[in-house]
């Protein structure tokens, strides 16, 4: 599907009064460390179910509206969390199946408070994938993801927002999630953005950075958040930045 700005403006449309529009923070106070002038903040990690996922599958699910009788669910935890969140809003029965060792106590309560979501925690990878297989051949589809047209038009809304709020010198922008990049780069270029959008590596003091933000900023932000701003707080020395906090 081509993405230009007619498209981002149409599914910007449908997702209004589901999706927030999240604030751009510019010198942010961080306690003990130097915020250059050229480093702003995307607070994507105050979506609902705290990143960038649900608007990829709030969008998708929305296309299907009626067609979905169940979704089966998994990958990472917080993309998930993002989908199923979504379904929940549609009021599609989703089941979610994952790996017990990749679930956090508070990520399970976050689960459990969907409404028509169940969660599987398995004990291996053939675990999960039994368990696919099974809510499959009871008539859940799989749920759409990063390639997913729509989906993918979903996440690139992003940059409509990103266009209106960020000021003409921003030079880059930064995302923690290679998952996620191709479609947020397409919606900036059809936005007429000719900025480099970077993936950033994983870093390791992902703890103190994120408790730098949440005291700071006041945001809980996850790896691939710490990562962004990390990776933006070094480029903000030589130009301007913004950095995308979310999964």
């Amino acid at each position: 599907m081509q993405i230009d700005r007619p498209t981002l403006e149409a599914a910007a449309r449908r997702l209004a009064g589901q999706v927030l529009v999240t604030p751009l923070v510019g010198q942010p106070l961080l306690p003990g460390r130097l915020a250059p002038a050229g480093l702003r903040l995307k607070l994507e990690c105050l979506q609902v179910a705290g990143g960038l996922w649900f608007r990829g599958a709030m969008h998708a699910l929305a296309r299907r509206l009626g067609a979905l009788p169940g979704l089966a669910v998994g990958g990472a935890w917080r993309s998930a969390l993002g989908t199923a969140a979504a379904a929940a809003f549609q009021r599609i029965p989703t089941r979610v199946a994952l790996r017990a060792a990749d679930l956090p106590a508070d990520a399970r309560a976050l689960f459990a408070a969907l409404p028509g979501v169940g969660l599987e925690p398995c004990d291996d990878d053939a675990a999960v994938a039994a368990a696919h297989a099974r809510a499959r051949a009871q008539g859940c589809a799989r749920a759409p993801g990063p390639g997913d047209p729509d989906f993918d038009v979903g996440i690139a809304t992003l940059a409509l927002e990103l266009d209106a709020q960020m000021p003409s010198d921003v030079a880059r922008v930064v995302i923690g999630s290679a998952e996620l990049a191709p479609a947020l780069e397409r919606g900036l270029a059809a936005c007429g953005r000719a900025l480099a959008l970077e993936v950033a590596e994983p870093v390791a003091n992902v703890a103190e950075l994120a408790e730098a933000l949440r005291i700071g900023v006041r945001v809980a932000v996850d790896a691939a958040g710490c990562a962004a701003f990390a990776r933006a707080l070094a480029i903000a020395e030589r130009e301007s930045v913004v950095a995308v906090l979310a999964s």
